[in-house]
């Protein structure tokens, strides 16, 4: 479908010039290039960069569980319309990356600030823009507001993974709430810019509305 390709594809990112990404790398939060800063960052527990609010955890049984009974007759138009919602964001950022194959933040940092600098998460081996986290993020959230509301839920994907200690629950205001904590993860990490995160965030989104818009099941 052409056009809903030209709808969910996320703008040019900035050219990988000197003076077009420093200001995008300089920023004073945490995980930007200081080490300061990013020393800052928990390095354990469920707020550490390396664990956000992981996309497959938006979309796990875990999540809607208090939101729906058990038994409840959704639940397999949820997963259907997660699984594919994901699917096509990972479809649309794959096909993104190597159509501007971005530079990630180590290879521009390494250049043009500091020789030393290493990401605190291990950087991927392939383009960086636009955010694989974030574009799934963005349509499973989606989906799922659109299925339960704009309303808080509790995750408890990481709490049985066997961690000493344990990891607890975490409790999120929405679903949108925790697809933006797994994108900003990306930055705080040090291996994503900020704006391949909100591209892919944004790109997500409307893939999720147009699953609401095109995907009709029976009852």
């Amino acid at each position: 479908m052409p056009s809903a390709h030209l709808r969910v594809t996320p703008p040019s990112p900035p050219t990988p010039g000197r003076s077009s990404l420093r200001p995008r790398l300089t920023s004073t939060a945490p995980g930007s290039i200081s080490p300061t800063n990013r020393r800052r960052l928990p390095t354990t527990g469920p707020t550490a960069p390396d664990r956000p609010a992981r996309p497959r955890g938006t979309g796990s049984p875990s999540s809607p569980r208090s939101l729906a009974p058990t038994d409840c007759p959704s639940w397999p138009r949820l997963f259907a319309r997660v699984g594919i919602a994901v699917h096509d964001a990972f479809i649309e950022c794959w096909y993104t990356k190597y159509v501007y194959n971005l530079q990630r933040p180590v290879t521009y940092i390494n250049k043009h600030i500091d020789p030393a600098w290493r990401s605190y998460l291990t950087t991927p081996p392939f383009p960086s823009y636009d955010s694989g986290h974030s574009a799934q993020s963005g349509a499973a959230s989606t989906v799922l507001t659109d299925m339960f509301g704009n309303t808080p839920f509790t995750d408890t994907i990481h709490t049985d993974h066997g961690l000493v200690p344990p990891l607890p629950p975490r409790t999120f205001a929405s679903f949108e709430a925790a697809a933006n904590e797994a994108a900003i993860s990306r930055f705080y990490g040090g291996i994503h810019y900020p704006f391949d995160n909100n591209d892919g965030l944004g790109s997500g989104q409307c893939i999720g509305d147009l699953i609401r818009e095109r995907v009709q099941f029976k009852k």
